[in-house]
């Protein structure tokens, strides 16, 4: 919410807010992931893949977040840390396999 600061005063601002910090997250993550984790050189296709999946991911996380909430009410804490586990290692694999694939083999 720290741009929320610098928008002028309008109704809506929050989620404007809200969409300019994430988009900035997602570029950055993009930015970082593509050179230091994956050192890949994909171009315009490989940022389209890696904004469609975090999109996938978010609906995912979002609805197993809630099914838990309805099956585990009073574990909310668990529940989160579980989905997120999950979700961070299978964003992990598909950014592997199919955003930033390697082009090149290691033996």
């Amino acid at each position: 919410m720290a741009a929320n600061r610098w928008l002028p005063d309008f109704d809506g601002r929050a989620g404007t807010s809200q969409m300019l910090s994430f988009g900035t997250g997602i570029l950055w993550s993009f930015l970082l992931n593509r050179s230091w984790v994956f050192h890949s050189h994909a171009g315009d296709n490989a940022f389209i893949r890696f904004v469609s999946l975090q999109l996938l991911l978010l609906a995912a996380t979002s609805l197993a977040i809630e099914a838990a909430s309805r099956v585990f009410p009073d574990w909310q804490v668990v529940n989160w840390f579980a989905v997120m586990a999950v979700s961070t290692v299978v964003n992990f694999l598909l950014m592997r396999i199919w955003v930033f694939p390697s082009t090149t083999r290691h033996v």
